[in-house]
């Protein structure tokens, strides 16, 4: 509980600008405090929802239309699920606000995809055909309440941590 107060406190200006929380966050990132909310694996949730298909959402794609599904996490802090869901088979855009936030995030990606752990797969991983491979991951800086998005697309945005205020 004093975590959770913790975290609350950086949060409890009453300011509730973009600006704000995105200083918030990173003056967080800034100070090593991600032990507040990180987890340390991806959602066990959309592993179960990825791997629940016939086949392996992404990878059943791949042969059928010659390229992958996409996918945009914002938010994406240590890049947790945007490794998975490049494990999966997608091509991964993760966003996230803080500077070292993407640097957490890109050396945790190419570590990761390198010698995956076994976190990234649910009950279904025999299922998941290596032939097809991972898919790509980049980390990109930026917001994703910006206007530029509004034109971007994507197969599946993931999302469970961007408060629309």
């Amino acid at each position: 509980m004093a975590q959770q107060g913790r975290l609350r406190s950086y949060f409890s200006s009453g300011d509730t600008s973009r600006e704000s929380q995105k200083k918030a966050w990173a003056e967080l990132w800034d100070t090593d405090q991600s032990d507040l909310w990180d987890r340390g694996t991806p959602s066990a949730a959309l592993i179960d929802w990825l791997e629940a298909r016939p086949a392996p959402l992404a990878l059943a794609d791949v042969p059928r239309h010659g390229e992958r599904l996409t996918a945009l996490v914002p938010g994406c802090g240590r890049g947790y699920d945007v490794v998975m869901l490049a494990l999966h088979g997608f091509d991964v855009v993760g966003l996230e606000s803080s500077p070292k936030a993407a640097e957490a995030a890109r050396a945790y990606a190419q570590s990761e995809l390198a010698d995956p752990h076994d976190y990234n797969f649910g009950d279904a991983h025999a299922t998941v055909p290596p032939a097809e491979g991972a898919g790509s991951v980049m980390i990109v800086v930026g917001d994703f309440f910006d206007d530029a998005w509004s034109t971007a697309q994507f197969d599946l945005i993931y999302d469970y941590t961007t408060d629309v205020c």
